[in-house]
């Protein structure tokens, strides 16, 4: 999984204090090998 670096962020007192906006991210990113990706039911489409 990708993290645009959100989740880390320092926050204090429920306010974040940094001074970004985050980039949108990949929500799943998984690398599988030839041989389980071939038993998989899962659908992988190749950019």
């Amino acid at each position: 999984m990708l993290d645009s670096g959100a989740s880390t962020s320092l926050v204090y007192e429920g306010k974040s204090l940094v001074r970004y906006t985050p980039r949108p991210v990949p929500n799943v990113v998984a690398l599988v090998t030839p041989k389980l990706a071939s038993k998989s039911t899962c659908v992988v489409i190749p950019n």
